[in-house]
């Protein structure tokens, strides 16, 4: 019997920010025969991996820093989610957007080096793969598989309808004058937002999550802490015809983007100042004209519903998905670029 073609994956430790990389390599290697390995090097930052495939390593980069640190490491390859659009020309190639999903997590795993998972910082992610009848957490990896995104994904009850559901982060919880300038602008973008669309589009689904920070200043724009969990979040989006988005930790795009497309949702967004392959600002998305202009929104939802353009945008959305973000189509353009550059093609 032939052996296995072999791929494995170094991390310090099981993170939700690593979810996307392993769960959909293990969805990849059980479709393509491959023998996937999920193992500990202590060296490797959070946020960072390690990528062997056919003899070299390539060092995969899902933090929200745009900072590079292929120097450090010395792989042969250096793949970057939160890629400036400025650094583009360095060799440097995008991992593009992520979402957060798992697929047959207690089979997932027997993938993942004992060490790592009796590593106590792997204890959340470990407790989620084991909550398959979500009486431990209320945002199992149960709540948020492949298959449970697509059950998501229902006809709107209003047309065109909005969702914007966010969070506000305290600038007196850093020491950083920057960090705190930049908390907060963000804060006062989604406030705002949540608070224009909320009027101009009654309909609409918006709010922040109720933590002590925003009762003090933004009491208004509340949600029920009960429509926070994933589970819930995503039941809500999926009844959604546009989602709104803006930069998340160190002004570079979070999860949610990704996860709009994957409900094929028309997206508004603020600028998205990384490179994202083939993800057009007027195709994918629509733009405000700077980082903190939450008034452009009213005037973007509008375009987009004068004459259903949210429908156009939708398919798209579902079009680049399928040929970027979904599982197998997203670790075979990784191993791809690999090919590629081994055989000098």
């Amino acid at each position: 019997m032939a052996q296995k073609k072999q791929i494995e994956i170094e991390i310090p430790y099981w993170s939700g920010l690593y979810n996307h990389l392993i769960y959909s390599f293990f969805y990849y290697s059980e479709r393509n025969g491959f023998d996937l390995r999920i193992v500990k090097n202590s060296e490797v930052y959070l946020g960072l991996a390690i990528l062997n495939y056919k003899g070299k390593k390539a060092l995969m980069d899902y933090s929200d820093d745009t900072d590079h640190f292929n120097d450090r490491f010395k792989c042969d390859y250096y793949f970057k989610r939160s890629l400036k659009k400025s650094d583009f020309s360095l060799g440097v190639i995008p991992l593009n957007l992520q979402i957060q999903f798992s697929y047959k997590p207690l089979k997932f795993l027997s993938k993942i080096e004992n060490e790592i998972l009796f590593d106590k910082r792997s204890r959340g992610e470990l407790i989620r793969a084991l909550d398959i009848f979500e009486t431990l957490t209320n945002d199992s990896h149960h709540s948020k598989t492949v298959k449970r995104f697509d059950d998501c994904r229902v006809l709107p009850k209003q047309a065109g309808r909005v969702i914007f559901m966010t969070r506000l982060w305290d600038p007196n919880r850093h020491t950083d004058e920057a960090e705190k300038e930049r908390r907060e602008a963000q804060n006062d973008f989604r406030i705002g937002a949540c608070r224009i669309i909320k009027k101009e589009f009654p309909d609409s689904i918006v709010g922040v999550f109720p933590d002590s920070y925003s009762k003090n200043i933004a009491a208004d724009v509340l949600i029920d802490a009960s429509l926070a969990s994933k589970r819930t979040y995503l039941k809500l989006a999926g009844g959604c015809d546009i989602g709104i988005a803006d930069d998340g930790l160190r002004d570079t795009p979070g999860w949610k983007i990704g996860e709009y497309t994957k409900l094929s949702m028309a997206i508004i967004s603020t600028p998205i100042r990384v490179v994202v392959d083939d993800f057009l600002e007027g195709r994918n998305y629509l733009s405000t004209s700077d980082r903190n202009n939450y008034l452009d929104l009213p005037s973007l939802i509008q375009e987009l519903l004068n004459g259903c353009r949210y429908l156009e945008m939708q398919k798209a959305n579902q079009e680049w998905y399928s040929s970027h973000l979904e599982p197998v189509r997203y670790v075979e353009n990784i191993l791809k670029r690999l090919d590629v550059k081994a055989t000098g093609a």
